[in-house]
């Protein structure tokens, strides 16, 4: 499958799609880490938006490929005002929460391939504004009604 690191911000539907397919690199998580940052840097200062995450068939090349990835989207989302059930699954201690340029993340659906590890995270940490989803239209649908 070929590598996907595409992420885009849709001003009419406050919409960032971020996308991670296919086997990454630490050079593709690199280049994708960036890719989020600019995105996000597109959000108008003072307004709000929904996040689509589509991992689906995201595979790490390696541990240090998982590694250079695997925080982005929760620091990202702590950074406007989002405190993911991610951090429930975790012994961190409370993450105060940050509102960079007064850009507020209002929800945010997570695409993955892995059937019981998005029913797991919806039994233990989804929430009217975080859900978990192997369907990409399905996550699509439920991110846009928020």
């Amino acid at each position: 499958m070929p590598t996907s690191l595409a992420c885009t911000y849709d001003p009419a539907l406050r919409l960032l799609t971020t996308e991670l397919i296919g086997t990454v690199t630490v050079a593709d998580a690199e280049r994708w880490n960036a890719n989020v940052g600019s995105a996000l840097a597109a959000i108008p200062d003072g307004t709000s938006f929904r996040w689509l995450s589509n991992m689906h068939g995201y595979e790490p090349a390696d541990l240090n490929a998982h590694k250079g990835m695997r925080a982005t989207i929760p620091s990202a989302l702590v950074r406007h005002g989002f405190l993911t059930g991610y951090f429930a699954l975790t012994n961190m201690p409370p993450v105060p929460l940050h509102y960079d340029r007064g850009v507020v993340c209002a929800a945010i659906a997570h695409v993955h391939h892995d059937l019981d590890k998005m029913a797991r995270y919806r039994e233990k940490i989804a929430s009217p504004t975080e859900d978990f989803f192997t369907d990409l239209a399905a996550a699509r649908a439920w991110v846009l009604t928020r």
